[in-house]
Parts: C-alpha cells; structure tokens; sequence
C-alpha cells in the first residue's frame, strides 16, 4: 500500500502501525494479522469474492484480501501470530476477519491524534489492543537476565541471526530456561523477535531517509530485495511504502 512522505510509523516488539494515505492493492496474503481502519470514508475490501465497503476489517494471518482505499487516510496495525497477544487474537477471530463499524471506528480513532507520532502511535496500538480485549494480563515482570540480553540484541549484528544458546551461555542462563523466560518477558518467540527486530532496524533506517540496500545490510538483510521479500511476506506491504513511494 502506497503512502506519503509525511507517514507515521509507530514500532513496538512484534508489532508496527502506520498513518498514511491507501491506495489500491491486489490480492494478497502475508504472515501478520492486519488491522486496517479508514480515518473516515469506507474502503472496499475483498475477502474470498465477497466485496464489502467498511469503515476497516481485522485478517487473521494468511487470509487473501485485496483493498481499495485510494485517497483515503488509513491507520495499519500488524500483529505477528506468534507473539502472546497475536496469538489470542487469532484464536477470537477463529479464522474468519472481524469487520470494523463506525462505532468501533469512533471508540479507536479516539485514542489517535489525527496527525500521530511514533509515540501516539505506540500508544494506539496498546490501547487497541486492549479494546479487543487482547491484553488482559498487567505489565510484564521482565527477567533480568532478559533485559541483559535485549541489551545486547540492540548492538548486535543480525547477519548470521544471532544464536540464543550463544546468548544463553553470555548472560549465565540454561538455553531452556532463556527461552522459557524470554517469552513471558516479551510476549513474543526469539525467532518472532529476532524477524522484528530485522524489520525495527530497516523501517528506521528506511523512514530516516537512508538508500534501500544500505538499510537492508544494516538490518541484517542480504540485500534491498530480501529485505522487500520479508516485508512483504510479514506486512504485507513493500519495504519501499516507508520510503514514501
């Protein structure tokens, strides 16, 4: 989906959200659920040959939809399937995309400046959360060795993806037990994490305005076309929407 140079991309572990101006895309499918909510208007989206005209729609993960919100300003909201929250989505959905009233639309856009930040942004995508009754849960305990090793994720190199046993042995902590711990920290999986994490360090290289083939090595990508395969793949959208093109 094609947005402007003034979009709005806010990033929080295995999750992103965007504001930005629709257009029309194809039929498609991709790994993370996706939230699309017209600021006002309708878009005309397509499921599985029906055709609705909606204020927005939540797809499950690998759900072929195609969207037309040509000129429209839309809010995106992508979930990774894997991770604690995008897994009970997923099971309230049970398969089947959620379509979004004007009611729900109003109780959203609420909480959403009109023009957001990153900030605003992160904030939205907990509240939403929590309208959809996904985070029932209070703030996550986070392990402190967990909290060592997300520190040192931040200035790791991600090209070989980085080895949680090798991780593991740095912070003094059983491979298992890491693992175990890193998800009730996070709420997210090492490898969902690690995908995010990928996808964290291009779209802000990307949104800062630097060359598609350096943010790609940068982020632990083999190149810009990889780095376009992954986005897409997850999101659904192309790793150049953050360039404004």
């Amino acid at each position: 989906m094609r947005l402007p140079s003034d979009l709005a991309v806010g990033l929080l572990p295995s999750m992103v959200a965007l504001q930005g101006k629709g257009s029309v895309t194809p039929p498609h499918r991709h790994h993370g659920m996706h939230l699309l909510l017209a600021r006002e208007g309708e878009l005309t989206v397509s499921i599985t040959g029906e055709e609705r005209f909606t204020a927005g729609v939540l797809t499950p993960p690998q759900l072929e939809h195609a969207v037309d919100a040509d000129g429209i300003t839309m809010v995106l909201f992508f979930v990774d399937p894997e991770s604690v929250p995008g897994k009970r989505l997923e099971r309230r959905l049970g398969g089947q995309p959620a379509w979004l009233d004007e009611a729900v639309r109003q109780a959203l856009l609420a909480e959403l400046p009109p023009v957001p930040d990153g900030e605003a942004l992160r904030a939205w995508m907990r509240h939403t959360l929590g309208y959809l009754e996904v985070e029932v849960e209070g703030p996550r305990t986070m392990h402190p060795k967990v909290k060592r090793v997300l520190g040192l994720l931040e200035d790791a190199r991600l090209d070989p993806a980085p080895s949680l046993e090798d991780f593991a042995d740095r912070v003094g902590l059983a491979p298992s037990r890491l693992r175990s711990a890193f998800t009730e920290s996070t709420g997210t999986t090492w490898r969902a994490y690690l995908r995010w994490l990928r996808l964290q360090r291009a779209a802000s290289a990307l949104s800062a305005g630097v060359a598609a083939n350096e943010a790609a090595i940068t982020a632990g990508f083999f190149d810009a076309a990889h780095m376009a395969r992954t986005f897409r793949s997850t999101y659904g959208i192309s790793s150049r929407t953050l360039m404004g093109r």
